[in-house]
This record gives C-alpha cells, sequence and structure tokens, in this order.
C-alpha cells in the first residue's frame, strides 16, 4: 500500500545509505530529471547536486543522521539535459528495527516558483530605478513641472522650478486648483485640456500663464494624461518663452525638447498603460507623490 503512494507520489521521493549512496527512487525522480532511476541507483547522491550547493546539504545530511531535526531546504539538482532544477527537500532518517540505516528524502520541484522569485525581484528592481530616475527628473527639472488631478485641476504636486518661477510656497500650491493659481480663464486652460482630452497629449501648445503677482507670461505647455489608481491625472511641463523669438524654427526647436523630456521621463500614454517596467515605474512614482500629497493635506 505505502509502495503505491510512494510510486504514485508527484515529488521524487528516495532514500540514500549511510555512504550517500541512493538506495531507491521512485518514478517521480525520473519525470522530474530525465535520469532513468536503474542508472542512479547505488550512486552517491552528491553527484546530482549543483556543485556550489554541496557544502550546505553536507551539513544537513550529517545533522539528521546524528538525530536531529531538519527543516526544509532548496538544493539545485543537475537533470539529464544538463540543466538544473531546483527542489524544495524534506529529510528524515530511515530506520530499520531501531537501527539507522540512511535518510529518506522527498524533493518537490519549485523551479518555476523560483524563476518567478527570481523575475520579480529583477523588475523590482528595474521598477525601483525607474522610479528613482522620474522623482530627479522631476524635482530637479529645470523646465516647470506639475501634476493636476484632470476631473477639477486640482495640483497634486510640483517641482522646484515650478516654486521659483510661480511665486508660491508648496504648502500655498498642493490642493487648489490650476485654474485659480495658473490659468487666467476657464477657456485658456480648456484650449490646452481638451486637445489632450482627445489624443492624450499635448505638445508645445502655446498658452497664457499667470504668476503669484499676477504676472502674465507666454508659455509653452506640454501635458500628458496618466491614470493613477483609476483616476486621469495631468503630467504638465512648461517652459516660459516671454521676449523670445516665436517664429517657426523657435516653435519647433522648443517642442523638440519637450517632446525629448516627456520621453526622458517615460511618461508616454503608452507607456503608462502599458506592463514594461518604465511606464509601472513612473506610475508608482507618480502614484507615490500623490498619496504623499493627500496624506499631507489629510
Amino acid at each position: 500500500r505505502y509502495g503505491a503512494l510512494v510510486d504514485l507520489a508527484p515529488d521524487a521521493i528516495a532514500t540514500v545509505a549511510l555512504d550517500g549512496s541512493y538506495t531507491s527512487l521512485n518514478p517521480a525522480f525520473e519525470r522530474l530529471t530525465g535520469w532513468k532511476r536503474a542508472d542512479w541507483v547505488g550512486r552517491r547522491f552528491e553527484d546530482t547536486l549543483h556543485p556550489d550547493d554541496l557544502g550546505t546539504v553536507r551539513s544537513i545530511f550529517a545533522h539528521v543522521l546524528e538525530g536531529g531535526n531538519a527543516p526544509s531546504f532548496e538544493a539545485r539538482f543537475r537533470t539529464a539535459s544538463g540543466a538544473y532544477l531546483t527542489g524544495e527537500v524534506h529529510a528524515a532518517a530511515e530506520q530499520s528495527g531501531g537501527v539507522l540505516t540512511g535518510v529518506i528524502t522527498v524533493t518537490r520541484d519549485v523551479t518555476e516558483r523560483k524563476d518567478a522569485e527570481r523575475a520579480l525581484r529583477e523588475h523590482e528592481e528595474q521598477l525601483r530605478k525607474s522610479e528613482e530616475k522620474f522623482e530627479k527628473a522631476f524635482r530637479l527639472n529645470p523646465n516647470v513641472m506639475l501634476i493636476t488631478r484632470l476631473a477639477d485641476g486640482a495640483i497634486v504636486d510640483v517641482n522646484d522650478a515650478w516654486l521659483s518661477a510661480m511665486g508660491y510656497a508648496r504648502e500655498e500650491a498642493i490642493g487648489r486648483s490650476s485654474l485659480e493659481l495658473i490659468w487666467r480663464s476657464a477657456e485658456e486652460r480648456d484650449a490646452v485640456v481638451e486637445p489632450m482630452r482627445a489624443h492624450g497629449r499635448v505638445i508645445g501648445v502655446q498658452a497664457k500663464t499667470r504668476t503669484k503677482s499676477g504676472l502674465v507670461r507666454d508659455s509653452l505647455v506640454s501635458a500628458e494624461i496618466i491614470s493613477l489608481d483609476g483616476e486621469p491625472h495631468v503630467l504638465v511641463a512648461a517652459k516660459d518663452v516671454t521676449g523670445e523669438d516665436r517664429g517657426t524654427a523657435a516653435l519647433r526647436e522648443s517642442e523638440e525638447s519637450f517632446r525629448a523630456l516627456i520621453e526622458e521621463l517615460g511618461v508616454g500614454a503608452a507607456g503608462l498603460d502599458s506592463g514594461v517596467a518604465g511606464g509601472v515605474g513612473t506610475r508608482r512614482a507618480v502614484g507615490r507623490l500623490v498619496r504623499r500629497r493627500a496624506e499631507l493635506r489629510g
């Protein structure tokens, strides 16, 4: 009865003699490794292990043979193809008539899980770097930058260049409407917002903006719609061009610089809705800024 259970088990079950040689292997061993059981009975289990795991496994086996309880552990096993699978191993002493005869092991293939965990760690590292890149580019960018809520224009974050150009302290701006602080009228705001609603972005739109002192400046505005926690927000970059050459060549140069800026930040509309690390990392970075400001206001 127990033999049938061993044969039907999805995990590799093995018995190992005191000298480290396999004495029995169940069918799952063949399925997981590709090796024939008959070729390995009588051979040392160490020959299947990754060289870097030998020391750890030897210590655990010695501990078990001394009567100790071994926690589950992971080890890499060489397969017939030459690749290694990662196994989660449970080991216990085997006795016959009260006499220690060896060790019995149950090994579950966790290769896919470990690969997924490693891929997740790598992805998280890419996200972290993307977040750092965005925050640095946002905070230190010499161009005026801000994030607003699309529905009502509420400002959720601004960079230092915005504070310097507009004359506000950060606490004066966060939570207030961009229409109240920046635009001269709802119509002028709509001239930027409506094309952005239709196309997801605008680049190099000429607009009039107002500082805290009431000074009106000529600006080139670029903006992207981004989704944060399911709610549309707007990432805005603006350049003061008051008094500059307003010819076609100058405008084209400004538009190209803004396009490069948006791409550098990794906040293209397609990127934010995709699963790529840059887009997701940017969304997380912006989302963190939004939540931080909400907490401060709360």
